[in-house]
């Protein structure tokens, strides 16, 4: 038997809980790099190609990055930097990152733990001479009154929602601060590092489990729940279902995960309540995306065939 499994979670929903931040990013989440940091520089995803670690020694306590900026001539200076993180979507939902970092000392400028964006540097953790944390957007530095604790162990999320355009900082599994923007300037700059060349500035401490993610509505079983304001979903072995609680002229369409179009319905106009069944038995086992475009929102889910 063949059968269609979706778990939808609104995104409003994920923000507004933090006391399981794991889960909530494991379940709308899809992670595309993972450096541990403690023996190498390897991405275990197996997606990317290992960092850049200069004066950077390795422990079981991760990476070591000793702060001094590497933009100066100084040979002794640090750089932890990932490749371009090629499956790194920074355009369609929304993407994260997270680190698991040490800090050293307090500084004496804001520096950053991480940042995304070489050059732009569009989104990142710093921590502040006032012993708080900060959220970096834009380079432009929201602070925070969440305080960090000298050399143990904390953790730290950024998210971005495409479709809201704000900008969240999760510390330890607390919001810390958000930021709303009109756009993020991102550039398409798919690497994050411990070093942020706005200040001219280099985190200072121990990081390890450095990851990514690109949003998704990630699988389950056999459960519906609302989508976004408009729609819901269900699935049977053998078709999925789409219902509207808002009149409107829609198309849906499934794609493969290389990006190739398999299925894409007529153009049609769905009335309060009512249902559209799309037949899924030509789909082989294995992952897809699912796309609603009602002229004004186009939302994409992910969903798994298993036979």
């Amino acid at each position: 038997m063949k059968n269609v499994f979706f778990l939808f979670f609104s995104f409003s929903v994920f923000l507004s809980f933090s006391s399981d931040l794991h889960a909530q990013i494991d379940g709308a989440f899809d992670m595309i790099a993972h450096f541990p940091l403690t023996t190498n520089g390897n991405d275990e995803t197996g997606n990317h190609t290992e960092m850049t670690l200069i004066n950077a020694p390795l422990s079981a306590d991760g990476a070591y990055s000793n702060g001094i900026y590497s933009g100066g001539g100084d040979t002794t200076a640090c750089t932890i930097e990932t490749p371009t993180l090629t499956q790194w979507d920074l355009a369609t939902l929304g993407f994260a990152v997270s680190v698991e970092f040490k800090i050293e000392e307090i500084p004496s400028l804001s520096t950053p733990v991480i940042i995304a964006g070489g050059s732009w540097r569009h989104l990142g953790i710093i921590y502040e001479p006032d012993g708080t944390f900060s959220l970096n957007v834009n380079s432009t530095i929201y602070t925070s009154t969440t305080p960090y604790t000298l050399n143990t162990w904390m953790e730290g999320h950024v998210i971005f929602n495409v479709s809201t355009n704000e900008a969240l900082l999760y510390i330890d599994g607390n919001m810390a601060q958000s930021q709303t923007v009109t756009v993020l300037e991102h550039h398409n700059e798919r690497d994050i590092s411990n070093t942020h060349y706005g200040l001219g500035q280099t985190f200072k401490g121990n990081m390890r489990n450095l990851k990514a993610y690109n949003r998704i509505h990630a699988v389950g079983i056999s459960s519906m729940s609302s989508l976004a304001e408009s729609l819901n979903f269900s699935s049977t072995p053998s078709a999925i279902g789409v219902s509207t609680n808002k009149s409107g002229l829609f198309e849906f369409s499934i794609v493969d995960i290389s990006g190739k179009e398999l299925y894409r319905s007529a153009k049609s106009r769905m009335i309060d309540g009512s249902d559209h069944f799309i037949d899924t038995q030509f789909l082989v086992a294995g992952t897809y995306l699912f796309i609603s475009d009602d002229g004004k929102n186009r939302t994409t889910e992910k969903f798994v065939i298993k036979k």
